[in-house]
């Protein structure tokens, strides 16, 4: 249970940290410039899901190479 509850706090953490919103906010914008430049929604979903999929992922490696580097 001491476990479970020191995930949760972690995750609390991560998620209230301020740079992962930056890092979903550019994902956004740059998947919204793909689906309005790509006018097939099968093309646009090979384009934009493998480029949220990276851009999340990175965001969150800032945010804890971040947090490392603080503490």
């Amino acid at each position: 249970m001491l476990g479970l509850l020191q995930f949760l706090a972690v995750l609390v953490d991560v998620v209230l940290y301020w740079r992962l919103y930056p890092g979903f906010l550019a994902t956004l914008v740059v998947c919204q410039g793909v689906l309005a430049w790509l006018s097939d929604g099968l093309a646009q979903w090979l384009a934009c899901a493998p480029l949220a999929i990276v851009s999340v992922a990175a965001s969150f490696f800032w945010q804890i190479r971040a947090a490392k580097s603080a503490t």
